[in-house]
């Protein structure tokens, strides 16, 4: 059986989290004596997903320097002006 992907790990878990909630509304969801609750919080479905598909090295560690170095604060329009600036200075270096 060919390995399972992120995404598709993560469509997956969406579908189940949807039915569990769901059933748990309807009060229909037990296994054995313990009864499943739904999801409620944002936090919950963010440990359920990293459990699941957490994220690669590369990401974490890239993650970890942002919080370092104050980017993790940076607004979508500061980074849009840093992505404008540096692709002007790479065109500035090549020669026509």
């Amino acid at each position: 059986m060919a390995k399972e992907s992120t995404e598709s790990k993560l469509r997956r878990l969406r579908k189940e989290i949807a039915a569990r909630g769901k059933q748990a509304d309807k009060g229909q969801l037990v296994k054995g004596k313990a009864v499943f609750k739904a999801i409620r919080t944002r936090s919950e479905l963010r440990k359920r997903i990293l459990a699941i598909a957490p994220p690669p090295d590369w990401l974490v560690k890239s993650q970890e320097h942002a919080k370092r170095t104050g980017l993790d604060k940076l607004t979508m329009k500061e980074i849009d002006a840093e992505i404008a600036a540096a692709r002007r200075e790479r065109r500035s270096r090549k020669p026509d």
